[in-house]
Order: C-alpha cells, then structure tokens, then sequence
C-alpha cells in the first residue's frame, strides 16, 4: 500500500500520462496509451521497474525516464488511482480509453468512438 502511494506521488510531480498517435506504413493512424516518470536519480526508476514489475527505463538527454504502455499501463493506473491527486482525472480517462480499446480490439483508423476518446484524453492532459 506505501508502495502504490509513493508510485502515485511520483506520477503526480513527475510523470505524465498520454495518447500516442503513430502513423503506420499503410497511411492509418494507431493509438497507445502511455504513462510515464522522469527523474535525474536512474535507481529511483529502478525502483519503480522493480515494484511495477514492468516498464523500461531509459536516458533522455540529462535525466532518465520510464516509461510503460497499453495494458500494462492500465493495470498500473488502476494500482495507484486510489494516491492521485493531480492526475487522477486523466488516469479515469486514460483507463477507459485502454478498456475500451482492449475490449474492441481495434487500434487503427481513428473513426467515431477514437476521436472522441482522443479528444477527451487530449484535453484532460492539457488541462
């Protein structure tokens, strides 16, 4: 429970919670849900690898960053929504987002229920 706290605080100050849009070769759009944390000290992203149990951590210029996607990324979410306090709205929508397109099964061309679902998560996270 202190764990899921601390991860929380640490997506709360310094992580971040977002929509990717990739272009795929074919010309369709395909999203995917990614949550986050940047930090200067590697072994505080060590950390959260090791209690998370999934992710990877790498180096972006002066600090590192970890970072995780999809369904993984739900289940992440889910563990330390109870904790946030900034982030928590965006944490809702990230994970309906990812149920919904883990229940549909459906990643590509951005048609109907995706745009709304972008837009959504858009504005939550530039709020």
């Amino acid at each position: 429970r202190e764990d899921r706290a601390y991860l929380a605080g640490l997506l709360d100050g310094e992580g971040h919670i977002c929509l990717i849009r990739q272009r795929l070769p074919s010309g369709r759009d395909m999203y995917r849900l990614l949550v986050g944390i940047t930090q200067k000290s590697r072994a505080v992203l060590d950390r959260v690898v090791n209690q998370v149990g999934a992710g990877y951590v790498h180096r972006k210029k002066v600090c590192h960053q970890w970072e995780i996607t999809g369904p993984a990324a739900k289940r992440f979410l889910l563990s330390v929504l109870p904790w946030l306090f900034i982030k928590q709205r965006k944490a809702e929508i990230a994970i309906a987002f990812q149920e919904r397109l883990s229940a549909l099964r459906y990643k590509h061309a951005p048609t109907g229920w995706q745009v709304q679902w972008k837009v959504a998560i858009t504005e939550a996270i530039n709020a």
